[in-house]
């Protein structure tokens, strides 16, 4: 059920509230109506796959428990991480394998029959960072409900922000007054109008957009008709993706919980490595605390420090979507990463005006890879 859906606006969402702001405002009912609309929202997407999720979320708050009893047990930590990815490769990357084994191999193995549960890499990267966190001191050990409420809210499911446990788990408990939940209720639907225009937009440029593309199966295009499909798609997942986080903003400020900011202006970047700082912000710290900086990040040889960041970007390229185009798309934005690097570090420096010139035909491009 997509945030721009007749039914989530004129059924789903007022049922929501209006039993959010009919329970009373103490204890944990109000917790337990968001938990229920979350499950109700995700069943709704695929109720057969609801077991999954579940079982996802009960097997890493228990191994989760059990290391916080006892922080000796190091192994628990790899193992839940390795249950998670397990899932996800299993989910979500099985039939790009079958696929690829397919090709070299002439016996057809064919495709393996079942749905990708809804937002499995983003509540798989949820839970590897809460388990992170919970290592490193960042976090306390949540309770079930908490627990089950950081990786279930329905806002964030689909399409993000990743949510990081201590700026999201203490809101629970606020006491906020009327005036402040006013103020959220009114900044709520700021953003969630503000992100519904956005969607409506990028509908409009998918429609210039898909033909484009579309020709490209049969036959080559003009250069015009090109650049017309690569800067009407580069727009369309602009507004598509950063309308979506800010209707997810805007829903969870209605219950007055506070979702950390995921776009800033990225086509106003002058560099790749700029542009990773605005765009998709959470999933960029994400991939830098729990991926880039455990490998070495920059403490080490340039040289590993180039390897670090090419594999960082094909396994973000990859964690988008099990195809080549996405990996290709990854490693690509990893090598004009390294470029940055190297233009930086002998001291090579464009006017800023020149600087954006640059990076925003080459994003836009590396769309074009994406969308194909």
């Amino acid at each position: 059920m997509l945030f721009n859906s007749q039914a989530f606006i004129i059924l789903f969402m007022p049922l929501v509230l209006a039993a959010y702001y009919a329970m009373p405002d103490k204890g944990e009912w109000r917790l337990r109506i968001l938990l229920i609309a979350s499950f109700v929202f995700y069943a709704l997407a695929d109720w057969v796959l609801l077991p999954v999720f579940l079982f996802s979320i009960i097997i890493n708050h228990a191994l989760a428990g059990l290391y916080d009893k006892n922080r000796k047990r190091n192994w628990i930590i790899p193992l839940t991480i390795s249950i998670n990815v397990i899932l996800l490769c299993y989910f979500k990357y099985s039939n790009f394998i079958v696929d690829n084994i397919t090709i070299l191999d002439k016996d057809n193995i064919g495709f393996l029959p079942y749905a990708m549960p809804l937002g499995i890499s983003f509540f798989t990267f949820q839970q590897i960072s809460y388990l992170m966190d919970l290592k490193r001191g960042q976090t306390t050990h949540a309770s079930l409900r908490e627990y089950a409420f950081l990786v279930a809210f329905f806002p964030h499911l689909i399409a993000g922000p990743l949510l990081r446990a201590h700026a999201i788990i203490p809101q629970l408990h606020e006491k906020l007054t009327s005036d402040e939940r006013y103020q959220r209720v009114f900044w709520g639907l700021s953003f969630f109008l503000a992100g519904l225009i956005k969607k409506i937009l990028a509908d409009e440029f998918a429609r210039m957009a898909n033909p484009v593309f579309d020709q490209t199966l049969e036959s080559a295009v003009s250069p015009k008709m090109a650049w017309t499909g690569i800067t009407s798609y580069t727009l369309q997942i602009y507004f598509d993706f950063s309308g979506y986080t800010d209707m997810a903003i805007g829903t969870a400020y209605l219950f007055g919980i506070r979702l950390p900011i995921n776009f800033n202006s990225p086509y106003k970047a002058t560099s790749i490595r700029d542009f990773w700082r605005r765009w998709h912000i959470t999933l960029s710290d994400f991939l830098k605390d729990y991926l880039y900086i455990p490998l070495g990040g920059s403490r080490c040889s340039f040289a590993r420090q180039i390897l670090n960041i090419m594999i960082t970007f094909v396994l973000c390229g990859l964690w988008h979507g099990a195809g080549w185009a996405f990996i290709i798309w990854g490693a690509l934005h990893g090598v004009f990463l390294v470029i940055n690097h190297i233009w930086v570090k002998i001291g090579f420096a464009l006017p800023r005006i020149l600087a954006w010139a640059l990076t925003l035909p080459t994003v836009a491009l590396l769309w074009g890879v994406f969308r194909v």
